[in-house]
């Protein structure tokens, strides 16, 4: 047996255009490593790209941002590899602008944060009430403004942690997926479905999964097919590999 090759040594490979050996080496430190960091799979996924499989480098590449939603390199290249897929926009690009400044705070910060520009306004909205005997006109248009600040502060909470994705988001692995009636390979085909195209799992049968396509087009399909942005979720097939939490490391 050859031995287990190390980070290092797999962007090696990457670096000097063996993506295929680059692949082997990432994911087997994928599947052997108890922990699974952001710029592992980051790389893993560029050298998926690279080596002309795009539905596994989206895979990785969303269990990358999925680590780390600020980070702009990551959705650089998803943006750059959706858009030579020839895909249209979707949420999370459309929403991108607003990802940005969101996720300048983790969703815990901007919980906190909304929570102590409340007790502030709300401290001085008593003081200017209560000390000076501001009108009500005043009063009012303070009450307003503590109302909507509170309401920027959870948006931005909840878009950061939206950015993340569910744990029903897959992409699909393999080109031309076939999407059927029903959970059986005996139901016919109703559509088929291009590597790299990101759907939402809205059922589960054995091995079967329901999906539905960022396009709206649905249908049950093997698990096999799919790879989970979350594969610790209960929906996912666990054959799959992968981390929804880790320590973050620079590329």
């Amino acid at each position: 047996n050859q031995p287990t090759l190390d980070f290092e040594s797999a962007n090696k490979l990457y670096e000097q255009g063996e993506y295929a050996q680059a692949v082997e080496a990432y994911e087997s430190l994928i599947k052997e490593g108890s922990i699974i960091t952001e710029a592992l799979l980051f790389n893993c996924g560029c050298a998926y790209w690279k080596n002309g499989q795009p539905g596994f480098a989206v895979w990785r590449l969303r269990q990358a941002k999925a680590l780390n939603p600020a980070d702009s390199d990551i959705s650089k290249n998803l943006r750059i590899i959706r858009t030579e897929l020839g895909r249209s926009p979707i949420d999370g690009d459309l929403m991108l602008g607003l990802e940005k400044p969101a996720n300048w705070l983790t969703p815990g910060s901007w919980a906190v944060l909304s929570l102590a520009l409340c007790w502030l306004l709300a401290g001085w909205l008593g003081w200017v009430y209560g000390i000076r005997k501001s009108s009500f006109r005043g009063s009012f248009a303070i009450s307003i403004t503590l109302f909507c600040l509170f309401l920027i502060a959870l948006g931005a909470s909840r878009l950061g942690w939206s950015s993340r994705g569910t744990p029903a988001d897959v992409v699909f692995l393999i080109n031309d997926t076939p999407l059927r009636f029903g959970p059986l390979t005996e139901s016919k085909i109703s559509s088929r479905v291009r590597e790299g195209m990101e759907a939402v799992v809205m059922d589960k049968k054995g091995d079967w999964a329901l999906v539905q396509t960022e396009r709206g087009v649905s249908g049950w399909t093997d698990l096999g097919n799919l790879g989970f942005v979350f594969p610790d979720s209960s929906l996912s097939n666990e054959s799959q590999v992968g981390a929804s939490v880790a320590p973050i490391e620079s590329k």
